[in-house]
């Protein structure tokens, strides 16, 4: 990607930030699902890229890849246990909560 495709990546993915944020806990593991499921039905395109960019084994490509889908529907169970807690305070009488909510865009290169 370019600098400009990235810049263009993390606008785009700013203006969705403005509705997603209001999206329900069952919602978002439900997008989730569903990148899972792209994921396993692109396992072996995704595979096929990892050999070309790290020259693996076609076995240990589809391994890394099957591996990478099982943190995507791991997460998507996490989507719907965003509980809150309260974590002890070093000052007497108070209390820290936790609120577990999105809170934005991130953007992340991987050389």
């Amino acid at each position: 990607m370019t600098l400009d495709d990235t810049q263009k990546a993390v606008q785009v993915a700013h203006e969705t930030f403005k509705t997603f944020k209001h999206s329900t806990p069952a919602q978002r593991q439900g997008y989730l699902a569903k990148m899972h499921d792209l994921f396993q039905e692109n396992l072996k395109d995704i595979a096929r890229l990892i050999v070309w960019e790290n020259g693996k084994s076609w076995n240990d490509a589809i391994g890394e890849a099957a591996y990478a889908a099982s943190y995507i529907n791991w997460f998507a169970g996490e989507a719907v246990r965003g509980y809150g807690q309260v974590v002890p305070s070093s000052v007497g009488g108070t209390r820290n909560i936790v609120i577990k909510q999105p809170i934005g865009v991130c953007s992340l290169l991987v050389p």
